[in-house]
């Protein structure tokens, strides 16, 4: 998943916001635990992290994962992170 792809589904996320009417956006957020909103918070940052992965490697931030020993692109790797949370 590219930048622009992320940048779709914002716009997506944004305009489905739009649409919705705030009682039902309401009780949506009543039905969410504080685990489920951890498990979103981990996964966009995990996906983030991937996205800019060499950025956070420049810093001295990488986990030492080695992506390009296993032929997996940053890219990738967040897809599949994302589609399995």
């Amino acid at each position: 998943m590219t930048l622009d792809g992320l940048l779709t589904f914002a716009g997506l996320v944004i305009a489905a916001y739009a649409i919705v009417p705030a009682p039902r956006w309401m009780a949506f957020r009543l039905h969410w635990a504080i685990w489920d909103w951890l498990i979103i918070v981990f996964a966009v940052g995990t996906t983030h992290y991937l996205l800019f992965y060499p950025f956070f490697v420049s810093l001295g931030l990488g986990a030492g994962i080695g992506l390009s020993r296993y032929g997996v692109t940053p890219g990738g790797a967040s897809y599949s992170w994302m589609t399995t949370s």
